[in-house]
């Protein structure tokens, strides 16, 4: 049976089966800007290439259980009825915005391409399960390692609270929702969104 990548569901998330990957991903070209979380416990802050290396060892380990990889990143676009970019629901909350096509968000997205990009070419051994961490609303600056560990722990403890189903994701009914990686020709689906 070959191996697959795509997006995972919210039962998947309470499930916590396999081996978990939270990344706060970040691009850039001397700094240290992503962060990681590991199930076991691990959180360290890398640079970019360190990251794909690190994905790419785990994606590569031959073991029944899956990787489930949170990335926060926007693994999901919407477009409104006439084919403009939409905010998404979780875009804008408490007076704040992060649209997901505006600031950091077309970043993120193509860190998230390239990232996943390798994780395709390197012929995984075991399913990759995705899901999307949103933490970029927060109150103060924090490190990239906390925000990879604010993911875990809300998965962790298992909080409904702070878990959006792709179907809630659309502020209006007439918004068309997408995977954010599809127009690079790896739509893997849209999964639910980690919010701490």
């Amino acid at each position: 049976m070959g191996r697959q990548i795509r997006a995972g569901t919210v039962c998947e998330i309470y499930e916590r089966k396999g081996e978990w990957l939270f990344v706060d991903l970040g691009f850039g070209e001397k700094a240290v800007s992503c962060g990681i979380s590991k199930g076991d416990g691990t959180s360290m802050e890398v640079k970019f290439e360190k990251l794909v290396q690190l994905a790419k060892r785990e994606a590569m380990k031959l073991m029944p259980s899956p990787l489930n990889l949170v990335l926060e990143a926007p693994l999901s676009v919407t477009f409104d009825k006439d084919g403009n970019p939409a905010p998404r629901c979780i875009d804008r909350r408490n007076g704040k915005q992060r649209d997901w096509y505006r600031y950091a968000g077309p970043q993120m997205i193509l860190s998230a391409a390239y990232l996943m990009r390798a994780l395709v070419d390197c012929g995984i051994r075991r399913d990759v399960i995705l899901f999307e961490g949103f933490v970029s609303l927060k109150t103060s600056k924090t490190k990239h390692a906390e925000d990879a560990k604010a993911l875990k722990d809300v998965v962790w403890n298992r909080n409904q609270d702070c878990i959006i189903s792709p179907k809630r994701l659309k502020q209006r009914k007439s918004d068309r929702i997408e995977s954010s990686l599809k127009v690079m020709g790896m739509d893997f689906g849209i999964p639910p969104v980690i919010m701490p």
